[in-house]
């Protein structure tokens, strides 16, 4: 930040970290500030397709160009300071908010808080959504201790909203709070009401009313009711969300999610199982990354399911063998295929009018599944015919 002369320091802005619904909270806070007029700055993480989704401006990725110009005016500093990955972004992505004049940034922690490269700014107003077990090799192996981590983003007299309360947690933010000298905001207690989304999934009334108690935390950007409507109706098209319970096809059903933890997991498992109750069978194409605890899949996923295992198309894929022998230990069957577009060609031709079928487990198999996207959206009755 002090090569690039401090460009956190340029732009206010919200901080939101969490283990599940961090993203989905992040675009909706950006697309009511949209509707509102403002001119939004948007960091989250990681991307599906491209690199600079994690960097985008009124919903607009950032220039080819910007990226480029970036790398070339920086790079005996990049090298000199040995960033990683992460932190190059980070600072690309901040330079980039200060070179666009953004009125605010939404910012998302890329994993925990206390120690992540997001760290650095001073928000108006910091959130948790919420803390489950993901990340356990840096985080700790206890929901306290990974709480304690993300709590790391609280700072003096900023406010903190936290999305879920819960009695394992909630003494750890009420210590942290007290500590640093701020004051906790439970969205819990916000009775705002439910206003309609094009983010689909029933989890996402919990995300929504987070990012509005964000909203109501600070008084410097103040968003209309007609704003609030207008954006939580239209966060896909004013922020380019995707993957989130994506519903690409109707008939047969087909819907994409990056749920890839427990918690996540259980969310989409009970909307996947009401989808269900009036569907002849279910197909599910499953994937995961190597660092994972796979009882998130086992503990969740519905056993008339019929399974299709692969592995995300990235080095940090978990092999799609190791996936389909944890299943057999798991007393689960299924079909193991050398990639996504194998297991979709299989249940293509098994799929019906009636079907459905989830395609899940991993943020990587979802950006899989997103470059076959007109394949998945073009399957109609006469194709399947």
């Amino acid at each position: 930040m002090e090569a690039l002369g401090h460009p956190q320091n340029k732009f206010p802005s919200f901080h939101i970290a969490g283990t599940n619904g961090k993203g989905s909270t992040s675009h909706m806070l950006a697309s009511i500030l949209q509707a509102e007029g403002f001119k939004v700055g948007l960091y989250t993480s990681p991307h599906l397709l491209d690199f600079r989704e994690r960097i985008r401006i009124n919903g607009k990725l950032i220039s080819k160009k910007v990226v480029v110009d970036f790398i070339e005016h920086h790079q005996t500093q990049i090298k000199n300071i040995k960033l990683s990955f992460f932190e190059l972004t980070v600072g690309m992505a901040f330079s980039a908010f200060e070179q666009a004049q953004v009125d605010i940034a939404i910012i998302e922690v890329g994993l925990g808080g206390r120690l992540d490269s997001t760290n650095v700014i001073t928000p108006i107003v910091s959130a948790i959504t919420n803390v489950d077990l993901d990340h356990m090799e840096f985080l700790g192996n206890t929901r306290k201790a990974i709480a304690l981590e993300k709590a790391g983003i609280f700072k003096k007299n900023i406010p903190v909203v936290i999305g879920q309360k819960d009695k394992e947690t909630e003494n750890v933010f009420i210590a942290k709070a007290k500590e640093v000298g701020t004051e906790i905001i439970w969205a819990k207690n916000n009775n705002s009401p439910i206003y309609e989304m094009d983010l689909l999934g029933d989890y996402q009334i919990q995300n929504q009313r987070t990012a509005l108690t964000i909203l109501q935390s600070q008084n410097k950007f103040n968003c209309s009711e007609n704003s609030i409507k207008k954006g939580l109706k239209n966060i896909t098209k004013l922020t380019g969300i995707s993957g989130r319970w994506q519903i690409v096809n109707d008939s047969p059903f087909i819907v994409i999610d990056s749920a890839h933890n427990s918690h996540g997991m259980s969310a989409a498992m009970t909307q996947w199982r009401r989808v269900l109750e009036d569907k002849s069978r279910g197909f599910m194409i499953l994937g995961a990354v190597k660092d994972k605890d796979l009882n998130f899949f086992w503990d969740n996923i519905p056993k008339e399911c019929i399974l299709y295992y692969t592995k995300p198309s990235i080095p940090r894929g978990l092999p799609v063998q190791e996936l389909y022998l944890a299943a057999k230990e798991n007393d689960f069957s299924g079909i193991a295929c050398d990639s996504f577009s194998e297991a979709f060609q299989q249940i293509k031709t098994e799929l019906k009018t009636n079907d459905a079928l989830y395609v899940g487990g991993s943020t990587f198999l979802v950006a899989d599944a997103l470059k076959m996207m007109e394949g998945l959206s073009k399957i109609s009755n006469q194709a399947l015919k």
